[in-house]
């Protein structure tokens, strides 16, 4: 097998993080209308296989071969499984919670053994298309965008205000994050020249990134691993 130091993939340590988060999160914040013992125990289950995958030191492609990643994907159907039938029932900031990890998780095998090791594979990342651009009601200069992946919605709060319905721009799916009182699902992926607008074709795919994006995602991330662990 490979030698590869998965206990320094960021890839790897945002999948833990999220995992040890979410499990921290909703042993005190239970879902609604779902057996809390079997919520934690999948979740608890969800992070040992993480914590293996990053003591294994060997290369993705041989933790594919192991079964571990399918391992974690099994256990994330029986968390949707018992989830998703009940989500609209939760809190805005349980129901956006529960999506960001399943996002996260979702798009691991992909980001982890598809991809190289880069800063826009640490995060799931898309093009979205806005559907809609509003004033923030508690905030001067912060705005309310619904935004679509082609296959869900999403709510960003931003300080941008130059987006526009029918925009596509690439999006970063972070940590939900509260900003006076509305709750936000992720960051749009901004450079020098601000966010760019691509054509219709790209939505749902991943967007390759310049250095100026990489480099605001990467401080973006550097803060979310932070929160996690917080």
């Amino acid at each position: 097998m490979e030698y590869y130091d998965t206990s320094k993939d960021p890839r790897v340590l945002f999948v833990e993080s999220v995992l040890g988060y979410v499990l921290n999160t909703l042993k005190v914040k239970k879902i609604q209308h779902v057996r809390h013992d079997n919520i934690i125990r999948i979740l608890s289950d969800m992070l040992e296989i993480a914590k293996k995958i990053k003591w294994s030191y060997v290369s993705p492609q041989d933790i594919e071969k192991q079964g571990l990643l399918d391992n974690l994907e099994i256990e994330l159907d029986n968390f949707k499984n018992i989830v998703w039938p009940v989500l609209d029932k939760q809190s805005d900031q349980i129901r956006k919670l529960i999506r960001f990890f399943v996002k996260t998780i979702h798009t691991f095998r992909d980001r982890f053994v598809g991809q190289k090791l880069d800063i826009e594979n640490v995060v799931a990342t898309s093009f979205v298309r806005v559907i809609s651009v509003d004033k923030h009601p508690y905030a001067k200069n912060l705005y309310l965008v619904w935004v679509s992946d082609g296959e869900e919605t999403y709510e960003i709060v931003t300080n941008d205000p130059t987006l526009r319905r029918g925009d596509v721009v690439p999006l970063a799916f972070l940590p939900p994050k509260e900003f006076m009182g509305i709750t936000s699902e992720g960051m749009f992926i901004g450079g020098q020249n601000g966010i760019r607008r691509v054509d219709e074709c790209f939505i749902g795919k991943q967007p390759e990134l310049d250095e100026d994006e990489k480099n605001n995602l990467k401080a973006a991330v550097i803060s979310a691993i932070s929160t996690l662990k917080k």
